[in-house]
């Protein structure tokens, strides 16, 4: 299981991760690729190559990437992937309103 985006430390998040991750949303580097009551996942274009991700609607989340992988899992370190998931779920949600 991933972390939780409400625990994920706030300096990092307000970092290069975050601009990363904005300019992945906004390049059109994200794909949904379905939806469960609980849980959302998405295709991301990276750098190198197209990697998983999901976001849980209790916060939790994971992603195919070494930092998500790797860091993520053990120390609440968020990757562009991830916030890139986030912006899409949360301006989704806008618009809905």
């Amino acid at each position: 299981m991933g972390v939780n985006v409400k625990s994920a430390d706030p300096e990092h998040l307000k970092t290069k991760i975050f601009s990363k991750g904005l300019s992945i949303y906004e390049s059109g580097k994200i794909k949904p690729d379905g939806e469960s009551e609980k849980t959302a996942y998405f295709t991301v274009e990276g750098d190198h190559e197209q990697y998983q991700v999901r976001i849980g609607s209790d916060g939790a989340f994971n992603c195919t990437c070494m930092r998500g992988t790797l860091l993520g899992s053990t120390k609440g370190i968020i990757c562009s992937h991830v916030i890139a998931a986030i912006i899409f779920l949360s301006r989704r949600e806008e618009k809905k309103k």
